[in-house]
């Protein structure tokens, strides 16, 4: 249902199938971000900005020993929390980048970069 602004109110027969959608995000329509808010009441479409979006982020060069979910959450704490690790960096099937999903606060900048350094004992 269109509630104006290009807000689009989505009903899910179940809730298997809402868990699913959410589960599986982030999705993209014409290649742009399909931003996915639980419902709240009282919604304003008028009123409410977007703050938060879903967006994959690849991490080249970094070391294997890092490919694992608590290492990659430490990593990007100062991004965003994970929402998805994708499968071939979960299985560690390609080894040019790390695939990571990251639910980023867009009304702040982000640091351009992360250094992970080695330290020598």
């Amino acid at each position: 249902m269109e509630l104006g602004r290009d807000w689009v109110l989505i009903r899910f027969a179940n809730n298997q199938d809402r868990d699913l959608v959410f589960e599986q995000r982030p999705w993209y329509v014409s290649g742009l971000n399909f931003v996915l808010i639980p419902w709240a009441s009282f919604f304003d479409p008028y009123n409410t900005q977007i703050t938060r979006v879903d967006q994959w982020l690849r991490i080249p060069r970094l070391p294997w020993e890092f490919w694992e979910p608590y290492y990659l959450a430490e990593l990007l704490k100062s991004v965003g929390p994970i929402v998805r690790i994708d499968q071939n960096t979960l299985l560690r099937l390609k080894g040019k980048f790390a695939r990571v999903c990251v639910n980023i606060e867009v009304s702040k900048a982000l640091s351009g970069s992360t250094t992970v350094s080695r330290l020598e004992v």
